[in-house]
């Protein structure tokens, strides 16, 4: 009886519309009257309307592009492209946020990633530095740095990493989660060169440098590897160019950058300049934007997207 019964309702609710089961689903987890302090977000009339017309047009919209009658049946991958879209159509961040909260009240959604959602990072100065920025502070360097430096914007490497720079096929990886990673990386630079880095904790990562900076590499060439310390290292790693990294290198940066431009973000600021510049080459070229964060968190040696989120402010 009580499982004919359930197979009803079940029936029942997928009969009804996408409107209304938003509706419903709300107002059941409403908590008008409580305290701020008691951490329930639907505790006002205005907030309770805002989140069912946010869910009512995000669940509408799925049903329409993946056929979901049900609402509880929405999964992450559908909530997570349908904010891609959003994020695709230019949609204000706040707006985007909205209908993500709105989502997140379902199970099985967790947390989606959404743009600008630390308002902490909306708050700080970006530490990104624009390509005429660096021109400008790359005339300053010795030509050794000028081209340590570019390796680090094409690639998106750290100033650390750059010492242990190493064309992929001598040191293919070995310690990184290959199951993990994404073949599809490096779409739109397929003919760049690669190079493997080895990062915190003896990580290795794979990315990439322009043609022409890869043949500017190779006079520099060491005939035997050299050890490079650095402080961050428990061990020395093995040097195969004769580049400048690590702390000699950030000096350089922050010197340079004092004298062209008056003031410096460091030269990490070169990292956040990566990141920023190859998710809006990859979402300009029709990548979703979720999917952008994870092909880049992966060239910069991330496995999780919200490492990203930090390079983007």
């Amino acid at each position: 009886m009580s499982k004919r019964g359930g197979r009803g309702r079940d029936r029942g609710n997928a009969s009804r519309t996408m409107r209304d089961q938003a509706r419903t689903w709300i107002l059941a987890h409403a908590h008008r009257g409580c305290s701020k302090a008691s951490g329930a977000a639907l505790r006002s009339d205005r907030t309770v309307h805002r989140y069912i017309g946010d869910l009512s047009r995000a669940a509408e919209h799925i049903q329409q592009h993946f056929g979901t009658s049900r609402l509880t049946a929405i999964t992450r991958e559908h909530a997570q492209a349908y904010i891609d879209a959003r994020v695709s159509d230019g949609l204000r961040a706040a707006t985007v946020q909205g209908y993500a909260k709105a989502l997140e009240t379902l199970p099985n959604i967790g947390t989606l990633t959404v743009p600008g959602r630390s308002q902490e990072a909306q708050n700080q100065t970006s530490r990104a530095y624009t390509g005429e920025q660096i021109r400008l502070v790359q005339s300053l360097l010795s030509p050794a740095a000028r081209l340590a430096t570019a390796v680090m914007v094409e690639s998106g490497c750290r100033v650390e990493d750059l010492a242990s720079l190493c064309p992929a096929e001598e040191r293919p990886l070995s310690n990184a989660r290959l199951d993990q990673l994404r073949p599809d990386r490096f779409l739109g630079r397929e003919d760049w060169p690669r190079f493997t880095f080895i990062g915190k904790g003896g990580h290795e990562y794979l990315s990439s440098v322009r043609p022409e900076t890869a043949r500017s590499l190779e006079p520099l060439r060491l005939e035997t590897p050299r050890d490079f310390i650095h402080r961050a290292l428990e061990h020395g790693i093995k040097q195969y160019y004769a580049l400048p990294a690590g702390k000699p290198l950030s000096q350089q940066w922050t010197r340079a950058s004092h004298r062209a431009l008056g003031y410096s973000h460091g030269i990490h600021g070169l990292r956040h300049t990566f990141a920023q510049q190859r998710v809006h080459e990859l979402t300009r070229s029709g990548t979703p934007w979720s999917l952008a964060l994870e092909r880049t968190s992966q060239l910069m040696g991330h496995y999780r997207t919200e490492e990203v989120l930090t390079y983007l402010r």
